[in-house]
């Protein structure tokens, strides 16, 4: 996690980039998911489900929105060790992006065992 002077310089930028866009209240914080490697940071509309992929390399580059059908709140970001999964914590569930192509990833599935008794 990042701490407040860090997420205060992360705010303006995207505050310069996004006009309409307020700086968070610290007491309000924003899911958020940072890949030092890559330099890019994630971070979700805590109330509209809408998550941004920033690239902060060379200036403020939005690379992406991410967006879901019938997603309105995310409550969690995080990324996989590797850097290439993005999981998206929402009240839908969880949902997973490619970090290179900012693509859906299918969910994983789900193995049910049978008991003894069947």
């Amino acid at each position: 996690m990042h701490t407040a002077t860090q997420r205060m310089i992360f705010a303006l930028p995207l505050a310069c980039l996004c006009p309409g866009l307020a700086i968070a209240d610290e007491a309000v914080a924003r899911p958020e998911a940072y890949d030092d490697t890559r330099q890019i940071l994630y971070w979700a509309e805590s109330t509209t489900g809408t998550v941004h992929v920033v690239g902060l390399r060379s200036g403020v580059t939005e690379y992406a929105v991410l967006r879901e059908t019938g997603r309105s709140t995310v409550s969690r970001l995080s990324l996989d060790p590797e850097g290439k999964v993005l999981s998206v914590w929402s009240e839908r569930g969880l949902s997973r992006y490619d970090t290179r192509g900012f693509r859906p990833l299918p969910s994983p599935a789900t193995v049910f065992a049978r008991s003894e008794r069947e």
